[in-house]
C-alpha cells in the first residue's frame, strides 16, 4: 500500500459521497417543492449520508464494479411520492434535478481546481473526480429504467406504457445497464469519452484524470473502499434497525401499499407509529389504508393524529372530508374539503373528490362547476385528466343527462382505455338507456379490468364489483 495516496484517495471518496448526498438532496428538494412534502419527514433533506444509503447501490453495485475492474464507486436512493406531484413538469424536474447536481458538483470541483493552491496529487484527485461527476451524469440521463434520464421521459408516456414498464419491473433497467457496461465495449467507452470532453471544457487537462486514475486504482484505494463499505453495513444497520427503525417499517408499509396488499401495509404502518407517534408520515398512511379498506371512523382517528402534528398538509384533510362523505356526515366533509382547498387552492384532487361528495347528495350543480374545474387543472397528467372526466361523467349520470355523462366518460376511455371505473359508470349510463346489450359488455369488462392485486383488498372496488356482479345477473 502507498501511504502517500492516502489524501488524495480520501479527497476521491469524501468528495464523491458530497455529490452521492448531493444528488439524493437535490431530487428531494425539488419534490418538496413540487408537493411531496414526506421528504422532509423522511430526513432527506438533511444532507445526511446515512439517510440515502441503500443496499444495493451503495454496497452490492460497488462490490461488483470493483469485481470486474470498475470503479467501486457507491450510490444513494431515496423513495418520491410521485403521485403527490400534479404537474409532469415538475416530476420530470425531480428526475432531472439529480444529473444537473452532478454538474454543479463538477463546477464547484473545477472552482477548486483552478484557484486553490493544491499539490499536484490533490489536483490529480480533484482532476478524477470532476471526470466521475460528467460520467455519473451521462449515465444517469440514459433513458433506461431505474435511472434519471427515464424519470424526466417517464411522465410523458403514455399510461399504458407506464403500466408495461411497471410490470416487467425497474430491475430490468438495473440489469440492462450493467449488460451493456459489461457486454458493450463501446458503450461504456462513449460515456468516458463524452465525459472527458467536459472535464476538458472545465479548463482540467486529460493527464490530471489520468493521474487521478491511476491513483485511484492502486491497492489504497481498495482498502479505503473496503473501509467505507464496512462503516456504510454498520451505519445502515444503526441507522435502519436501530435509530430509525420505524423508517424501516414505513418503506415496508409503503411496498405493500403500492401491490394492494393494504392489510399488511397497515400492520407495518401500525409499527411505525408505535416506535415514532410523533411520525405524522406514518398516521397519514395508515389513515388512507384505512379509508381503502372502509374503515373510515378509524381512518378518521389517524388522519386527525396527523393533523395534531402538521396542520399544514392540505391532503390530511382531503382524506378527512372523503370518509366524512363515505360516512353521509356531509357538514363536516364540506368543511374539511374548504380546509383542503384553503392550504392548496389549486389541487384538482380536492375538486374531484368535493365535486364526487356533492354529486351523492343531489347538489349537481356545485359538483359539476367543481368536476369542472379539476379538469382544467389536471391538463398536464393523463391519468388524472381520464379520472377527472369520468367522475364528471358520473355526476351527469346522477342528474340525469345521459348524454353529456356518455361525452365524458368515453373522453376518459379515449385517454386511458383500462379505466375501470368508466366501464362500469359508462354501463350504468347504458343501463339507464335500456341499452341491455352495451351495459353487459362494459360491466364485463369492468370485471375482468379489476382482477389485479391492487384492487384485491380494496373496499371501494370490491364494493362496485358487487354492484356490477349483480347487474350481471340480472341481464343474464
Amino acid at each position: 500500500m502507498n501511504f502517500s495516496f492516502i489524501i488524495p484517495n480520501l479527497i476521491i471518496f469524501c468528495g464523491w459521497i458530497f455529490s452521492v448526498c448531493f444528488h439524493e438532496w437535490s431530487h428531494s428538494v425539488v419534490a418538496y417543492l413540487g408537493g411531496d412534502i414526506s421528504v422532509k419527514q423522511k430526513g432527506y433533506l438533511s444532507f445526511n449520508p446515512l439517510t440515502y444509503i441503500h443496499p444495493v447501490t451503495s454496497i452490492l453495485l460497488p462490490l461488483i464494479l470493483l469485481a470486474i475492474g470498475g470503479i467501486p464507486l457507491t450510490g444513494g436512493a431515496v423513495y418520491i411520492d410521485h403521485e403527490s406531484i400534479p404537474s409532469r413538469w415538475m416530476r420530470s424536474a425531480v428526475s432531472l434535478a439529480g444529473p444537473s447536481s452532478n454538474i454543479i458538483a463538477a463546477v464547484l470541483f473545477a472552482t477548486i481546481y483552478r484557484y486553490l493552491p493544491l499539490t499536484p496529487v490533490a489536483l490529480n484527485a480533484l482532476g478524477f473526480l470532476i471526470f466521475l461527476q460528467f460520467y455519473a451524469a451521462i449515465l444517469n440521463l440514459l433513458p433506461i429504467p431505474s435511472l434519471d434520464g427515464f424519470g424526466i421521459i417517464e411522465p410523458w408516456l403514455a399510461p399504458s406504457q407506464r403500466t408495461y414498464i411497471r410490470s416487467i419491473g425497474f430491475n430490468f433497467g438495473f440489469i440492462l445497464l450493467l449488460g451493456l457496461l459489461i457486454l458493450v465495449p463501446n458503450f461504456s467507452k462513449g460515456i468516458v469519452d463524452a465525459s472527458l470532453k467536459g472535464v476538458m471544457a472545465f479548463g482540467v487537462p486529460l493527464r490530471a484524470v489520468g493521474y487521478g486514475a491511476e491513483i485511484f486504482s492502486g491497492s489504497t484505494s481498495k482498502a479505503i473502499f473496503g473501509i467505507l463499505t464496512l462503516i456504510m453495513l454498520v451505519g445502515f444497520y444503526f441507522h435502519q434497525y436501530i435509530c430509525n427503525a420505524h423508517l424501516r417499517y414505513f418503506q415496508n408499509g409503503y411496498k405493500f401499499f403500492t401491490a394492494g396488499e393494504f392489510h399488511k401495509a397497515l400492520k407495518a404502518y401500525k409499527h411505525v407509529v408505535e416506535q415514532r407517534p410523533q411520525f405524522y408520515e406514518g398516521w397519514k398512511q395508515m389513515g388512507l389504508v384505512l379509508y381503502l379498506l372502509g374503515k373510515y371512523e378509524q381512518s378518521i382517528a389517524a388522519i386527525e393524529k396527523a393533523i395534531k402534528l402538521d396542520r399544514s398538509d392540505w391532503s390530511l384533510y382531503l382524506f378527512n372530508g372523503n370518509s366524512y362523505a363515505k360516512l353521509g356526515k356531509f357538514a363536516k366533509s364540506a368543511n374539511d374539503f374548504s380546509t383542503a382547498l384553503k392550504l392548496s387552492p389549486n389541487k384538482y384532487a380536492v375538486y374531484n373528490d368535493r365535486g364526487l361528495a356533492l354529486a351523492e347528495q343531489g347538489n349537481y350543480e356545485q359538483a359539476i362547476s367543481d368536476l369542472s374545474t379539476g379538469i382544467q387543472l389536471a391538463t398536464d397528467n393523463p391519468i388524472i385528466l381520464a379520472f377527472s372526466y369520468n367522475n364528471r361523467g358520473y355526476a351527469f349520470y346522477l342528474q340525469g343527462d345521459f348524454e353529456s355523462a356518455l361525452i365524458d366518460i368515453n373522453r376518459s376511455l379515449s385517454i386511458a382505455s383500462n379505466n375501470y371505473y368508466a366501464y362500469y359508470n359508462r354501463g350504468l349510463v347504458y343501463l339507464a338507456k335500456e341499452l341491455n346489450s352495451a351495459a353487459k359488455e362494459d360491466l364485463v369488462r369492468f370485471v375482468e379490468l379489476c382482477q389485479t392485486p391492487q384492487n384485491k383488498h380494496s373496499f371501494q372496488v370490491q364494493e362496485l364489483l358487487e354492484k356490477a356482479n349483480l347487474q350481471l345477473q340480472k341481464l343474464a
